[in-house]
């Protein structure tokens, strides 16, 4: 059942086609490219989307002199997440067209 539910959380279709052709791509930029800054309700479908294959993400740390500065988060497809936006790129193209 959670399979179905996937593609109704927030903001779960755009963050999947906005990584269509990405290779890793940093998550400000992703927040970018979907033009929000909901970064609760971002996280919380990045989690399910990791939970269900279809994305991966790695975080790097970053450093400054040796000192820690934070951690730089990097988030891209699966094989099956990349087969999923390109049948959601589908689905779009269909809808909007006349």
């Amino acid at each position: 059942m959670r399979r179905k539910k996937i593609l109704a959380e927030s903001y779960a279709i755009d963050i999947l086609t906005a990584l269509l052709g990405e290779g890793k791509i940093h998550h400000g930029l992703l927040t970018e490219k979907i033009k929000s800054r909901n970064y609760g309700t971002i996280n919380k479908t990045l989690i399910s989307l990791k939970d269900e294959g279809l994305i991966k993400d790695e975080r790097e740390e970053m450093t400054n002199s040796g000192k820690y500065v934070g951690v730089k988060r990097y988030i891209w497809l699966t094989s099956k997440g990349k087969r999923v936006s390109e049948k959601l790129v589908e689905i779009t193209k269909i809808l909007d067209s006349n």
